[in-house]
């Protein structure tokens, strides 16, 4: 009797202990996750290595959701598929857009605005970034995958004017302006920020905010696989980390306070 005892008060505890390791989470779900390319050696302020904002943002909700998430590397494109097929519970992070929009639900985290940067030798004051957009001068890079700072319109008329030039990293579309390769590229605060720690790109290039186009990043929670009280659950999480300031402090990791203050809202 006392070692019936003693094994169900070790089942107790054990049982205890892993309760609140899971908090009240009943699941685990299907995480993919996308290649975080702003990693940084050091903050803003130089005194720490970051393993860049997305994977901080991730990971906050993970604290805040206290569930277990089996993670799988996945690009945007390779998302949407799994998503399409539901096999994918959760994507981290997406720019939203109508394809996502039709399988998640998008939980908002921030948004921005986007940047162009011109070839000083190509810069005009007068000019808006439609007019470069427009102008048969002006050669665009842009990613091959991913390429959400373009509109689908402004795509099409480059490519059939041949004036863009694709590459797999947003690096290489630094490098492309810089070498005079093409004349324009969009980027973001941070991307930004990062080109000129690297590069000192705006030694020759020009930054032109695009207020109107806005990218906005969120959370995507299958429509078909994660609940209506689970969205709930992200949806909180994401809520507190806004309300509690969570979300900006970890921008400032990454991006200026003025640039902050400039850019982006949440």
């Amino acid at each position: 009797m006392n070692s019936l005892k003693m094994f169900l008060s070790i089942m107790l505890i054990f049982v205890g202990v892993h309760s609140h390791a899971a908090g009240n989470c009943k699941r685990s779900y299907s995480l993919g996750v996308a290649e975080d390319q702003l990693k940084r050696k050091s903050s803003i302020n130089g005194k720490s290595a970051l393993p860049g904002m997305a994977t901080e943002l991730l990971d906050e909700i993970k604290k805040r959701v206290n569930c277990v998430f089996d993670e799988v590397p996945l690009s945007p494109e390779k998302a949407l598929v799994e998503l399409q097929n539901y096999r994918l519970d959760i994507f981290a992070f997406s720019f939203t857009n109508e394809s996502f929009r039709k399988v998640a639900d998008e939980q908002i985290i921030y948004s921005t605005s986007r940047i162009l940067l011109v070839d000083r030798k190509f810069y005009k004051p007068a000019w808006n970034v439609q007019d470069y957009l427009k102008s048969s001068k002006i050669k665009f890079g842009a990613l091959s995958i991913s390429n959400y700072w373009y509109s689908p319109d402004e795509l099409r008329m480059l490519a059939a004017e041949s004036r863009i030039a694709y590459s797999s990293k947003i690096e290489m579309n630094g490098h492309m302006l810089a070498k005079g390769k093409v004349q324009a590229i969009f980027t973001s605060p941070a991307f930004l920020h990062r080109m000129i720690e690297a590069k000192d790109i705006l030694k020759t290039s020009v930054a032109i905010r695009d207020p109107a186009f806005r990218l906005t990043v969120a959370l995507m929670l299958s429509k078909k696989r994660v609940s209506p009280e689970e969205r709930d659950q992200f949806a909180k999480a994401i809520e507190g980390m806004r309300t509690d300031g969570s979300i900006e402090k970890i921008l400032l990791h990454y991006v200026p306070a003025e640039d902050l203050k400039t850019y982006y809202k949440f």
